[in-house]
């Protein structure tokens, strides 16, 4: 545990809690924390995790941009099913992000978690991309990322991330049950809503 972690934390659970809400402040608390997070994942040599912080920089100033003005006739962005084309898409591109990016810190670094590091690192691209094109399925992505991240914390011994992604893993359940009810369409049963997505 150190500062910049403790910062990151903060950040991140204020990111977190105003998204679950549909507040458009989650992106500038978001920017801070990932900010922190590169220097927190760069002294444990997590470099793709690292790396993934820029990625979300450029992602949050995108899904800021989204949210403001990415609906009908340039208002506020609504939620919405990802369609199942884009679902496949997203699928493949984790797969062979995952792939890749395992072979290529297994030859080339010294990461101490590839698998894990490059999972983290694929599937949190994926979601922080539905995040901002405000797809509801994001959250059940982030449920898997947060899987990962609280095993390469205690792993790594970055015990409050761990911690942290604990909150987060339960705030992603919370937060897909939220959006779930914040979409006009879907007062649905769960079945249905399921049923809904696959065509």
């Amino acid at each position: 545990m150190n500062t910049y972690e403790i910062f990151a934390v903060v950040f991140s659970l204020i990111c977190v809690l105003l998204t679950i809400k549909e507040n458009i402040w989650q992106w500038l608390f978001g920017i801070v924390g990932v900010l922190f997070y590169f220097i927190v994942f760069y002294r444990a040599k997590l470099y793709a995790n690292m790396w993934l912080q820029v990625m979300f920089v450029i992602l949050q100033l995108y899904g800021w941009y989204t949210w403001l003005y990415g609906g009908k006739d340039d208002n506020a962005l609504l939620i919405s099913r990802s369609p199942a084309t884009i679902n496949l898409l997203l699928v493949l591109l984790a797969v062979t992000g995952i792939a890749a990016l395992t072979y290529y810190f297994k030859t080339q670094t010294d990461n101490p978690m590839p698998l894990a590091d490059a999972s983290a690192t694929a599937l949190s691209l994926i979601a922080q991309w539905m995040l901002a094109e405000k797809y509801l399925e994001n959250w059940l992505v982030w449920i898997a990322v947060n899987l990962i991240i609280i095993i390469i914390g205690v792993a790594r011994k970055l015990y409050l991330t761990a911690g942290l992604y604990i909150l987060f893993f339960v705030l992603a359940i919370l937060g897909f049950i939220e959006w779930l009810k914040a979409m006009p369409k879907l007062s649905v049963s769960f079945i249905i809503w399921f049923l809904e997505g696959l065509k």
